[in-house]
């Protein structure tokens, strides 16, 4: 079974308004566009010409782009570009790529990818030789900035890592004290529940071009905070899909740092020998909806999250 790790592609207005947002039609609009891009570049044997250069000569690409009705997919590469082979010892030249037609690598890796309109949520392989999450995300904006700004260009595309919200779930249940709260949080394309949440932050923060919020929570030196802000709060739990936390707390006296980023959502998918690429292409979208409920604290949970902390602070 092949391992996928998910990413929360957004392109978002830069004026901050709801009306501007682009919408699953959006989403495929530049997924089509690119796929040309990609496509040709593919047939005509140029992939290094549109391709994002990686440390060590390598480069990272998307080899293959199509488009069905819900979702785009396709394959991504990571490869060198190798004109020659000398042996060591003796200096003769083993191989020499004389052909403009043909590239000669190395070190080759292909990785299948679906990205879901709607949700605007991509799945990529996760097996290894992956880059980085950093390195991912930046290769992938690098890779899709030129035709977002063709199609949209009053727009900004971000990505994040979609995270385990059963991990912050554990430290809200285990935390006695809080030493540092910090978070971040990219305003999207809204869901309900990402709807109200953010409501008890800023019902105008939209409209007031308002992109990415940031807050720290930090009690005076040498003390600990018995609860998380409320003004926190609500932004903690839309930062396992929108955005990142980390907190520092006590727990039987024991100082713990909890980083956010350090539990991607991970999801499995299998593919047995009669399914067609299609199907396997399906099986992964349909992983997207688990791995999307997988970073999102249930509503319940939130729900009684925000009571407790609502009865603490009026206490």
């Amino acid at each position: 079974m092949a391992t996928f790790k998910y990413y929360n592609l957004q392109v978002l207005p830069l004026d901050g308004k709801e009306e501007n947002l682009i919408g699953s039609d959006g989403y495929k609009k530049i997924f089509s566009s690119y796929s040309e891009v990609v496509n040709k570049a593919f047939r005509e044997r140029k992939l290094p010409t549109i391709s994002h250069d990686l440390m060590n000569d390598m480069q990272f690409s998307f080899k293959k782009i199509e488009i069905k009705d819900q979702y785009a997919q396709g394959k991504l590469i990571k490869f060198d570009h190798i004109d020659r082979l000398v042996e060591v010892y003796t200096n003769d030249e083993l191989y020499e790529n004389k052909s403009e037609q043909s590239i000669a690598s190395s070190k080759r890796v292909e990785f299948d990818f679906v990205f879901d309109f709607k949700k605007h949520i991509l799945a990529v392989e996760a097996k290894q030789g992956l880059p980085s999450t950093k390195v991912l995300i930046e290769s992938i904006l690098s890779l899709l900035a030129s035709t977002v700004t063709d199609e949209y260009a009053s727009h900004y595309i971000k990505i994040i890592e979609l995270t385990d919200a059963s991990s912050l779930e554990k430290v809200l249940d285990e935390a006695d004290y809080y030493k540092k709260v910090s978070v971040e949080v990219t305003f999207s394309n809204s869901d309900k529940l990402e709807r109200g949440l953010l409501s008890l932050i800023d019902e105008n923060s939209r409209e007031n071009n308002i992109h990415t919020i940031k807050a720290e929570q930090k009690p005076p030196k040498d003390r600990s905070s018995k609860a998380i802000s409320m003004v926190l709060m609500p932004l903690i739990i839309l930062s396992t899909k929108l955005g990142n936390s980390d907190i520092t707390y006590m727990k039987d006296n024991k100082e713990i740092t909890y980083h956010m980023r350090e539990y991607p959502v991970k999801k499995r998918v299998g593919r047995d020998s009669k399914m067609t690429d299609d199907d396997y292409y399906s099986q992964i979208f349909t992983s997207i909806t688990n791995a999307e409920f997988t970073a999102r604290t249930a509503e319940e949970t939130n729900k009684k999250l925000l009571d407790e902390y609502k009865i603490e602070e009026n206490e």
